[in-house]
């Protein structure tokens, strides 16, 4: 519970949700073309780990419509924002376990020394991939690498990647429910890791021992 007052507290959290919010009240009172546009940033500036939302067919679909340039500096710049979300959740949540593990490890130290040294082109990298590695960013952060290098990292890397969904959009013109149905592969892992978390916390902690001397 400390950790979760500690995240809605936030003001880099609470910053982005009620800028989201202000745009997307905005957004009613703007032309169709802007609306979706400012629309767009909303959801992907909200699509990350933290909050697992699939971005890629939102470029795709962008892309079906407007120039493909627009749609990925725009998804880019609102994606940066959603990583930076990611940044201050984990840097809050994981710090004292996950993040102590991954710094006092000695395999885990010489991947950040590492990290250290390939850190920017490391984090391009994983964010031009269509499947991130999220293994890169939580090293990023256990490394404690500076946040505006991350935004920059984040920010080329999706322009990259999104300029080739919204170029994929606009040549193939995939129909919606193809864009449907990929929403839904895409979100499987996040809903898959959701029900094994419900299980694990139904499970008791430890099971009260059998009577050795039986009936």
């Amino acid at each position: 519970m400390r950790y979760v007052r500690e995240i809605l507290t936030n003001r880099y959290v609470l910053g982005l949700l009620a800028g989201v919010a202000v745009l997307f009240g905005a957004s009613f009172f703007l032309p169709a073309d802007l609306r979706a546009f400012v629309r767009y940033f909303d959801l992907l500036a909200l699509a990350c780990n933290t909050i697992p939302i699939p971005a890629q067919p939102a470029v795709i679909f962008m892309g079906k419509t407007y120039p493909w340039l627009a749609v990925a500096l725009v998804g880019a710049a609102a994606t940066t924002l959603a990583n930076l979300l990611d940044y201050q959740v984990f840097s809050t949540v994981l710090k004292v376990r996950l993040l102590r593990r991954i710094r006092e490890h000695p395999h885990s130290q010489a991947t950040i020394r590492t990290f250290r040294r390939l850190g920017f082109p490391a984090l391009v990298a994983a964010n031009v991939v269509v499947f991130s590695f999220d293994l890169v960013r939580l090293v990023a952060i256990a490394a404690e690498y500076p946040r505006l290098k991350y935004a920059a990292a984040t920010f080329l890397g999706r322009t990259v990647r999104y300029a080739i969904l919204a170029a994929l959009g606009t040549i193939f013109q995939p129909p919606w429910w193809a864009l449907l149905i990929l929403t839904g592969v895409l979100a499987l892992p996040a809903l898959f890791s959701w029900l094994a978390a419900k299980r694990r916390a139904k499970q008791p902690v430890d099971a009260p021992p059998e009577d050795a001397g039986g009936g």
